[in-house]
């Protein structure tokens, strides 16, 4: 990437899991229940699995969708388990006993992309082209009008409750619960296959198809477009003050600085260590700590409060290697514990000291 920096690795630190479980198939999601005690997983297979994070140990399991089972999300109470898969089901649970709830079919496609409301036991989700607001007991609240193009992301804004962003070909779309139709688009000429809000709300970041960072700055609506990735960017994720915005596309992790006057101009820091590209990126829900995760098996955690004092990058935690297996997911439990899943099908727990 022209004019980046590129930090030089200093020496690494190793940490192993606290726990490793393995499952039958490539782990597509991992979810934690609210209270923090169990760990969801969606895999290929179809099935999704309960395990206890104290031990690891699997608590329940069963075949929820013909084809693979793609996503598992907690609700905001914890009452309810909800998963999509590659059947076009959308499916509740009751998370007392794991009991079926409700059963909703989006006809044809993938759902790819769901989310619970953070207030109410509502669950948005995504399939295809369309969107559905459905409540918890499986009664349709809202069909939103019918997108162009396949929905490639689905994010809820942070500071307003009922609005929502999707993602597809040529544009970001924003959404309010109770509207049908979009209340606005933001184009872009190619095909967007990530969206992440930041924290404050004030930026909406995509990544693209053509190997390239695109934000747009609202409520204005200007934007901006960092090219020079190796590959697509379908990794994004925000440090919790809105401040460092950390993308993939490649096997380093690149960082954009958006205190001050924003990364316009700027130079973005470049973390290597990675030997294949990164396939996933998340910073802990509070704090600077940022994991990677990539095709090589190997998995960093880096502390980048260093940026902000401007001081030499720490040593990173070497995570994990898992042989022969890629990241393919990663979740965050607290500032302090990291659950990740990989494509032969173990899931591992970490905690950091």
């Amino acid at each position: 990437m022209p004019g980046e920096r590129t930090t030089l690795e200093p020496q690494i630190r190793e940490m192993a899991p606290l726990w490793r479980t393995g499952l039958d198939d490539y782990v597509n999601e991992i979810s934690f229940s609210p209270n923090g005690d169990l760990l969801a997983a969606a895999d290929a297979s179809g099935a999704i699995s309960i395990i206890s994070l104290d031990d690891g140990k699997l608590r329940g399991k069963w075949q929820a969708h013909q084809l693979g089972t793609l996503k598992v999300q907690w609700s905001r109470s914890g009452k309810y388990l909800a998963s999509g898969g590659q059947d076009a089901k959308l499916i509740v649970y009751d998370s007392k006993d794991f009991s079926r709830v409700a059963e909703m079919s989006l006809r044809r496609g993938w759902i790819e992309n769901l989310l619970w409301h953070r207030k109410d036991d509502l669950l948005l989700a995504a399939c295809g082209k369309q969107v559905k607001l459905y409540s918890f007991d499986g009664h349709l609240i809202q069909d939103f009008v019918e997108q162009k193009s396949t929905i490639s992301d689905l994010v809820w804004h942070p500071q307003i409750p009922d609005m929502f962003a999707t993602s597809g070909y040529s544009q970001a779309t924003i959404w309010h619960v109770g509207q049908d139709s979009p209340r606005r688009t933001l184009a872009w000429k190619g095909s967007i296959l990530k969206i992440d809000y930041s924290p404050n709300g004030k930026v909406l970041a995509a990544g693209c198809q053509d190997s390239s960072a695109h934000v747009w700055l609202l409520p204005g609506g200007s934007d901006l477009r960092m090219d020079g990735y190796a590959t697509k960017v379908k990794e994004l994720t925000w440090d919790s003050d809105s401040t460092f915005l950390a993308s993939g596309g490649g096997p380093q992790a690149v960082i954009w600085d958006f205190s001050g006057k924003g990364p316009a101009g700027s130079k973005p820091e470049m973390l290597a260590g990675h030997d294949g590209f990164i396939s996933v990126l998340k910073f802990a829900p509070s704090g600077l700590l940022l994991a990677s995760g990539g095709l090589d098996g190997l998995i960093f955690i880096r502390d980048l409060s260093y940026l902000k004092k401007r001081k030499a990058q720490p040593a990173p935690w070497l995570v994990h290697h898992q042989e022969g297996a890629e990241v393919s997911c990663l979740n965050w439990r607290g500032a302090l514990s990291l659950a990740a899943g990989y494509s032969d099908g173990t899931i591992a727990f970490f905690q950091i000291k």
